[in-house]
C-alpha cells in the first residue's frame, strides 16, 4: 500500500491519536514508519527591551543555548520511546529529529526520504479547543507535494477501533480530481471498504453529465471487485461534502487539494479543500494533483 509512510509528532495527546493511525497503516505491506519531530527555534525573550538587561550578553547566549540542547535531548529521548513503541509491533521506524519551520522541515523531510505518505494531527499543543486546523497542519498541506492525512482525533476517539470502511471520494469531473482514485483503490482493497463517489453540480445543466460520469466510474470499480456506488447531491461542494461525510458515518474523505483545473488559487490549496480541513470531522486525504489538467467534457 505504502512503502515509506512520514508520521510528524510534537507528542501532545491529539498526535498520539495519529500515531494510532499511521502505524495501522504501516502493518501493511511490511512498510516503513519515519518518525519524526520538528524542533523550533527559542524566541529570544529579551529581544526588543530597551532597558540593558542584567545579563551579560555572552552568559545570556550560554543559557539560550543550554535551553535548547536540554529540549532537543527531551525531544530525542521522547522519541526513541514512541520508536521502541511501535517497534514492538514489529514495524520498521526510523527516528528523525529536524530543527525549524516545522511545517517546512515537514515537507522537506518527506521529499528528501521518498515519503508516499504523511500522517499528522489538525491540532498541535497551540489548538484552541479543537475548533480550528492549526497553522502548522494548514501550511503543510498548502505545500506538500506528498499525499497528506490529516487526523481529527476527537472523531476516532468516539470510536472503539480505527477502521477505514466507508470512503468519500469527491469528483468533479476533473482528471485533478481523478487522479485520487488511485488511493480510494488502495485503501478499498486493503480495508474492503465501501467507495461513495460523490459529486456535486455547480450548475443544473451540469448534472446529468455528473450522474453519467460518476456511474461509469462506479461501474468500473464494480467490476475490478470493489464496493463502489455513486452520488450526486447538493449545491455546493465544501458544504456537501461535510453534510454527507456526516450523515453517512465515512471513516476518511479523499480529496484533491488542488482548485478545479489544477489552478493555484490561495497558494496551491483550491477553495474546496481549504473549507473541508477546517469542518469535515473524520480524517481527510488530501492529495497534490497540480501536474493534471482539466479532463475533456
Amino acid at each position: 500500500m505504502f512503502k515509506r509512510i512520514l508520521l510528524a509528532t510534537d507528542f501532545s495527546p491529539h498526535a498520539e491519536v495519529a500515531r494510532q493511525v499511521a502505524t495501522q497503516l504501516a502493518r501493511q505491506d511490511e512498510c516503513q514508519l519515519l518518525l519524526l519531530t520538528v524542533l523550533e527555534p527559542l524566541e529570544e525573550p529579551l529581544a526588543g527591551v530597551r532597558v540593558p538587561p542584567m545579563i551579560s550578553p555572552q552568559a545570556w547566549e550560554a543559557e539560550l543555548s543550554g535551553e535548547e540542547q536540554e529540549l532537543e535531548q527531551a525531544k530525542a529521548r521522547r522519541l526513541a520511546q514512541e520508536a521502541a513503541e511501535i517497534e514492538a509491533a514489529s514495524i520498521r521506524v526510523t527516528q528523525l529529529v529536524r530543527e525549524g519551520d516545522p511545517d517546512k522541515e515537514i515537507v522537506a523531510a518527506a521529499k528528501e526520504i521518498g515519503a508516499d505518505l504523511i500522517v499528522m494531527t489538525a491540532y498541535g499543543h497551540s489548538g484552541i479547543e479543537r475548533l480550528f486546523v492549526s497553522d502548522i497542519a494548514e501550511r503543510t498541506i498548502r505545500k506538500a507535494r506528498t499525499p497528506v492525512l490529516l487526523i481529527r482525533p476527537e472523531d476516532i476517539d468516539r470510536r472503539e477501533s480505527i477502521t477505514f470502511s466507508r470512503l468519500l471520494v469527491g469528483l468533479d469531473g476533473s482528471r485533478n480530481a481523478e487522479s485520487t482514485l488511485r488511493y480510494a483503490r488502495m485503501f478499498a482493497q486493503v480495508f474492503d471498504s465501501e467507495l461513495l463517489l460523490l459529486g456535486v453540480p455547480e450548475a443544473d445543466f451540469e448534472e446529468p453529465q455528473l450522474v453519467d460520469y460518476l456511474e461509469k466510474v462506479s461501474s468500473a470499480l464494480r467490476k475490478a471487485n470493489l464496493k463502489a456506488r455513486a452520488l450526486v447531491t447538493g449545491s455546493g461542494a465544501a458544504r456537501t461534502i461535510e453534510e454527507v461525510s456526516e450523515s453517512e458515518a465515512s471513516d476518511l474523505v479523499i480529496l484533491a487539494k488542488n482548485g478545479r483545473g489544477g489552478s493555484f488559487r490561495r497558494a496551491a490549496l483550491g477553495s474546496v479543500a481549504a473549507r473541508a480541513i477546517q469542518t469535515v470531522e473524520c480524517p481527510i486525504l488530501l492529495i497534490d494533483t497540480s501536474e493534471f489538467g482539466r479532463l475533456a467534457k
